[in-house]
Order: C-alpha cells, then structure tokens, then sequence
C-alpha cells in the first residue's frame, strides 16, 4: 500500500499506472477527481458511496459499482 501526498500532479498521475487497485475516499462517501483519473487509465477503483447523497443527483443510476 502506498500513501501518496504532496506531490505535483504530474508525478501523482504516474503513481496511477503504477497501481493495481486505486482506493480514494473511503470515509468521505463520495469519488474525487482522482479515482475518475485512476479509472480513465483502466485502474480499478474502490471508493465508498454513501446512499443519502443520492437524492442530491439525477445520475446516480450511471456510476459504474
């Protein structure tokens, strides 16, 4: 596992395709600008959707899970 912080954009997205599985936002609820970047390479991507924000979106249906 590797924790990755305070680094320039660039090198974070060279830390994505050198991943096998991307995990964000476990504890938040929602997905962050990294994991649509982790999976717009092919990375599989974890993160934790919490079900009450769902009533704030009309695209729930089509997030990938």
């Amino acid at each position: 596992m590797l924790l990755v912080e305070n680094i320039s954009h660039s090198e974070l997205k060279e830390k994505y395709k050198e991943c096998d599985i991307f995990v964000d936002q476990i504890v938040g609820g929602w997905y962050g600008t990294a994991s649509i970047e982790a999976m717009a390479i092919g990375r599989p991507t974890v993160c934790f959707l919490r079900e009450s924000y769902f009533e704030y979106i009309d695209f729930g249906p089509s997030i990938p899970y």
